[in-house]
């Protein structure tokens, strides 16, 4: 039986993780429409798969390795059967009226996709967030090609809270452009 375990983050965890394969593949994103004042998602199939090999990943792990120590940050690794499979990286802030827990990067190796490893790095930041006094929630942003992501945050009780256009792009959005959206978990 495989079992699934949450650690803090430190050095060595995150250091491990940097060997994983992180390719993605897309085979739906995410539509944003106006429906009258308000904004709504839509699934749309792409007509052949999109495959991202960002080396993000591989940047972003390296600053979130040196920020670890950092008061403010709340970092966490899953394991699978012992082994280093995926991150949630999270900037504690202070907003108005309490403190937001703000998700920077939640990330699982390909090898241990679809595993459950991506739900219980949520629900671990979803009892911390609970636990922190004066905390009103935690907030996530995620662009619009991380369908399955944005699928899981919506289970899981993530409310869809708005879009930004243009922040991946300079050009007119159209149905294709890969957009901003953001959801929220309020405690």
């Amino acid at each position: 039986m495989n079992k699934i375990t949450v650690k803090k983050a430190n050095r060595s965890l995150f250091q491990k993780l940097m060997s994983l394969d992180y390719t993605h593949v897309a085979h739906s994103m995410f539509g944003i429409r106006r429906d009258g004042k308000t904004l709504k998602l839509t699934e749309l199939k792409l007509r052949s798969p999109k495959i991202d090999r960002s080396k993000v990943y591989t940047t972003l792990r390296d600053r979130y390795i040196n920020e670890l120590k950092d008061k403010n940050v709340y970092a966490l690794v899953a394991l699978y059967d012992g082994e280093p499979g995926g991150y949630l990286f999270t900037y504690k802030q202070k907003w108005p009226g309490g403190t937001v827990y703000n998700i920077d990067g939640i990330l699982v190796a390909k090898q241990f996709a679809g595993k459950g490893l991506a739900k219980a790095l949520l629900k671990e930041i979803i009892k911390k967030a609970k636990s922190t006094k004066n905390c009103r929630g935690i907030a996530v942003e995620m662009d619009t090609e991380k369908f399955a992501a944005s699928k899981l945050l919506q289970k899981m009780g993530f409310a869809f809270a708005g879009a930004k256009l243009f922040v991946y792009s300079n050009r007119e959005p159209h149905k294709f452009s890969k957009e901003a959206i953001y959801f929220f978990y309020k405690i």
